[in-house]
């Protein structure tokens, strides 16, 4: 078997040019407009259109130099990030953006210790918590109540 074929700038490649595909297919739904008056669905797909080009660059990089050491997958990190997401999916709504993505950050945070240091991440997860309010909450408008239906603030 050929040593690009599992490198990391092939798998690397192929993940950036399936996920630009199915965004930009996704996207197709929304209206485009036009240069002066972009649409909902310009932005995504301009996204989606560069996530392609990176995609099909570090694949073509990667079969030019016909190096690369073959990618192991750590699970471990993997998992637990997953774990932080769907903490975060599920309890976004009930109690709010504030503790959700406290909870996130302190579950993915996991994946970056080893041994798991709990002072750093209560840290990290507070001090991105905050800055999540601030933008998304105070500078962006966006929805999310800070705190949700379960702290009686819903």
């Amino acid at each position: 078997m050929k040593r690009w074929l599992l490198s990391d700038d092939t798998l690397s490649g192929a993940a950036f040019t399936v996920v630009g595909l199915a965004g930009g297919f996704l996207a197709t739904g929304y209206r485009l407009g036009t240069l002066q008056r972009m649409g909902p669905g310009f932005f995504p797909i301009i996204v989606c259109v560069g996530l392609v080009a990176v995609g099909l660059f570090l694949i073509a990089r990667s079969i030019v130099s016909g190096t690369g050491e073959p990618v192991g997958i750590a699970l471990r990190p993997f998992l637990v990030v997953l774990a932080g997401l769907v903490v975060f999916v599920m309890l976004v709504e009930p109690l709010g953006l504030l503790i959700s993505t406290f909870l996130l950050v302190l579950v993915s945070a996991g994946a970056a210790y080893e041994p798991y240091r709990w002072r750093r991440s209560v840290i990290l997860a507070a001090v991105l918590s905050i800055s999540c309010i601030i933008l998304f909450g105070l500078l962006l408008g966006q929805q999310l109540p800070i705190f949700g239906p379960w702290l009686g603030r819903g």
